[in-house]
Protein backbone atom coordinates (compact mmCIF):
# COMPACT_ATOMS: atom_id res chain seq x y z
CA UNK A 1 0.00 0.00 0.00
CA UNK A 2 1.11 3.50 -0.63
CA UNK A 3 0.33 6.81 1.33
CA UNK A 4 -0.61 9.56 -0.75
CA UNK A 5 -2.13 11.73 1.87
CA UNK A 6 -1.96 12.01 6.04
CA UNK A 7 -4.96 14.11 7.64
CA UNK A 8 -4.14 15.08 10.91
CA UNK A 9 -6.77 16.14 13.42
CA UNK A 10 -5.40 18.85 15.26
CA UNK A 11 -6.27 17.93 19.10
CA UNK A 12 -5.00 15.02 20.22
CA UNK A 13 -2.99 14.45 17.09
CA UNK A 14 -1.09 17.12 16.02
CA UNK A 15 -0.88 19.17 19.24
CA UNK A 16 0.06 18.61 22.73
CA UNK A 17 -2.03 19.67 25.71
CA UNK A 18 -0.35 22.97 25.67
CA UNK A 19 -1.82 23.32 22.31
CA UNK A 20 1.98 23.37 20.87
CA UNK A 21 3.11 20.76 17.75
CA UNK A 22 5.81 18.75 19.67
CA UNK A 23 9.32 18.60 18.26
CA UNK A 24 8.70 14.63 17.18
CA UNK A 25 5.61 15.19 15.24
CA UNK A 26 7.51 18.14 13.39
CA UNK A 27 9.97 15.84 12.62
CA UNK A 28 7.77 12.99 11.30
CA UNK A 29 5.58 15.13 8.92
CA UNK A 30 8.66 16.91 7.77
CA UNK A 31 9.90 13.56 6.91
CA UNK A 32 6.85 12.29 5.59
CA UNK A 33 6.42 15.18 2.99
CA UNK A 34 10.44 14.72 2.12
CA UNK A 35 9.04 11.08 1.21
CA UNK A 36 6.48 13.02 -1.22
CA UNK A 37 3.19 12.45 0.99
CA UNK A 38 0.63 15.31 0.95
CA UNK A 39 0.10 16.51 4.65
CA UNK A 40 -2.40 18.05 5.94
CA UNK A 41 -4.64 19.69 8.62
CA UNK A 42 -8.36 18.63 9.31
CA UNK A 43 -10.15 19.61 11.62
CA UNK A 44 -13.77 21.52 12.80
CA UNK A 45 -11.65 24.86 13.49
CA UNK A 46 -11.82 27.97 11.54
CA UNK A 47 -9.74 27.87 8.76
CA UNK A 48 -7.39 31.10 10.38
CA UNK A 49 -6.92 28.86 12.92
CA UNK A 50 -5.22 25.17 11.01
CA UNK A 51 -3.47 27.58 8.95
CA UNK A 52 -1.61 29.06 11.39
CA UNK A 53 0.23 25.50 12.30
CA UNK A 54 -0.10 24.26 8.51
CA UNK A 55 2.03 27.28 7.65
CA UNK A 56 4.39 26.67 10.76
CA UNK A 57 4.96 23.65 9.29
CA UNK A 58 5.03 24.34 5.87
CA UNK A 59 2.66 21.75 4.60
CA UNK A 60 2.22 21.22 1.52
CA UNK A 61 -1.89 20.68 1.13
CA UNK A 62 -4.87 22.93 1.45
CA UNK A 63 -6.04 22.89 5.02
CA UNK A 64 -9.34 20.95 5.81
CA UNK A 65 -11.48 22.75 8.22
CA UNK A 66 -15.57 22.65 8.60
CA UNK A 67 -16.53 25.92 11.26
CA UNK A 68 -18.65 28.56 10.25
CA UNK A 69 -17.28 31.40 8.46
CA UNK A 70 -18.18 34.69 7.60
CA UNK A 71 -19.01 35.49 4.33
CA UNK A 72 -19.26 38.38 2.17
CA UNK A 73 -21.86 39.29 -0.29
CA UNK A 74 -19.77 41.17 -3.08
CA UNK A 75 -22.80 42.47 -4.45
CA UNK A 76 -24.15 44.48 -1.40
CA UNK A 77 -21.19 44.40 0.58
CA UNK A 78 -23.42 42.72 3.51
CA UNK A 79 -21.33 40.36 5.85
CA UNK A 80 -23.22 37.09 7.03
CA UNK A 81 -22.34 35.00 9.95
CA UNK A 82 -22.98 31.37 8.42
CA UNK A 83 -22.68 27.20 9.11
CA UNK A 84 -20.88 25.40 6.56
CA UNK A 85 -20.21 21.66 5.57
CA UNK A 86 -17.59 22.22 2.77
CA UNK A 87 -14.11 21.26 2.72
CA UNK A 88 -13.09 21.79 -0.53
CA UNK A 89 -12.77 25.79 -2.57
CA UNK A 90 -13.25 27.54 -5.64
CA UNK A 91 -10.62 28.66 -7.23
CA UNK A 92 -11.21 32.46 -8.22
CA UNK A 93 -8.72 31.64 -11.64
CA UNK A 94 -11.16 28.85 -12.34
CA UNK A 95 -14.43 30.81 -12.92
CA UNK A 96 -14.58 31.71 -16.80
CA UNK A 97 -16.05 35.54 -16.42
CA UNK A 98 -18.48 35.03 -19.60
CA UNK A 99 -20.25 32.30 -17.67
CA UNK A 100 -20.15 33.45 -13.71
CA UNK A 101 -18.63 35.79 -11.22
CA UNK A 102 -17.60 35.05 -7.94
CA UNK A 103 -21.16 36.55 -5.18
CA UNK A 104 -20.01 35.45 -1.79
CA UNK A 105 -16.77 35.40 -0.39
CA UNK A 106 -15.05 33.86 2.73
CA UNK A 107 -13.79 37.09 4.65
CA UNK A 108 -11.32 34.94 6.42
CA UNK A 109 -9.69 33.28 3.72
CA UNK A 110 -11.02 34.82 0.35
CA UNK A 111 -12.28 31.37 -1.26
CA UNK A 112 -15.70 31.70 -3.22
CA UNK A 113 -18.20 30.85 -1.17
CA UNK A 114 -20.70 32.05 -4.14
CA UNK A 115 -21.43 32.02 -7.80
CA UNK A 116 -23.64 34.17 -9.92
CA UNK A 117 -24.01 32.90 -13.38
CA UNK A 118 -24.12 35.58 -16.18
CA UNK A 119 -27.94 35.94 -18.32
CA UNK A 120 -29.17 33.45 -15.92
CA UNK A 121 -31.27 32.85 -12.68
CA UNK A 122 -28.86 30.98 -11.05
CA UNK A 123 -26.85 31.80 -8.41
CA UNK A 124 -24.95 29.04 -5.74
CA UNK A 125 -23.47 29.27 -2.37
CA UNK A 126 -21.76 26.70 -0.41
CA UNK A 127 -22.88 27.42 3.18
CA UNK A 128 -26.09 26.81 4.73
CA UNK A 129 -28.30 29.73 4.42
CA UNK A 130 -31.31 27.85 5.55
CA UNK A 131 -29.74 26.75 8.84
CA UNK A 132 -29.39 30.43 9.92
CA UNK A 133 -26.31 30.61 12.04
CA UNK A 134 -27.85 34.14 12.99
CA UNK A 135 -31.63 34.61 14.05
CA UNK A 136 -32.68 35.43 10.13
CA UNK A 137 -29.08 36.38 8.50
CA UNK A 138 -29.83 34.61 5.18
CA UNK A 139 -33.63 35.63 4.71
CA UNK A 140 -32.16 38.12 2.38
CA UNK A 141 -31.25 35.47 0.10
CA UNK A 142 -34.23 33.78 0.25
CA UNK A 143 -36.37 36.67 -0.92
CA UNK A 144 -34.25 37.03 -3.90
CA UNK A 145 -34.84 33.30 -4.71
CA UNK A 146 -38.38 33.87 -4.92
CA UNK A 147 -38.22 36.83 -6.96
CA UNK A 148 -36.15 34.94 -9.49
CA UNK A 149 -38.42 32.22 -9.59
CA UNK A 150 -41.19 35.41 -9.89
CA UNK A 151 -39.35 36.69 -13.36
CA UNK A 152 -38.54 39.40 -10.93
Amino acid sequence: MTIKLIALDMDGTLLNRQKLVPEKNALAIKKAMDKGIYVTIATGRMPASASYFAKQLNMNCPVVSCNGGVVKDLNTGRVYISTQNHNYVICDDSIDRNIAKPWFINVNDQTIEGVEYMGKNIKTVQFHPEACAGPLDTDALFDEFEKMMEGK
